[in-house]
């Protein structure tokens, strides 16, 4: 989750610095204040992985175990919305990656939920 929420929180960067002239495959299509919102929404995505990702790590409690599950919610639904912002469509390849991503991680999640019910 680290690793993802870094990756995200570099997209955003690079969204806010570079707009529309970014290299992609499908050409952008959304306006500057869709692109700028669109890259605070990855930085804000991006710290919520870390910050619940670490938070689980340093305390294995079902509230920071709920936490995590709440950010892979938000990162899958951020990649379809963003999809939609930017192209006008969710990628597919974009999408299956961050599937894969998120299946892995809750597989990882499930098999290390808390065993106790403090906090």
């Amino acid at each position: 989750m680290i690793f993802i929420g870094l990756f995200r929180s570099i997209g955003g960067i690079s969204l806010l610095l570079g707009g529309d002239q970014l290299d992609t495959k499908v050409p952008i299509l959304a306006s500057a204040g869709q692109l700028n919102g669109v890259g605070i929404g990855l930085l804000i995505v991006g710290i919520l992985l870390i910050v619940s990702a670490a938070y689980f790590w340093r305390r294995l409690t079902r509230r920071s175990w709920l936490l995590c599950w709440i950010a892979l919610i938000i990162f899958l639904l951020d990649g379809l919305v963003n999809g939609f912002i930017l192209f006008g469509q969710p990628l597919a390849q974009g999408q299956i990656i961050n599937l894969s991503a998120a299946i892995i991680i809750g597989i990882l999640l499930y098999h290390n939920r808390p065993q106790s019910k403090s906090e």
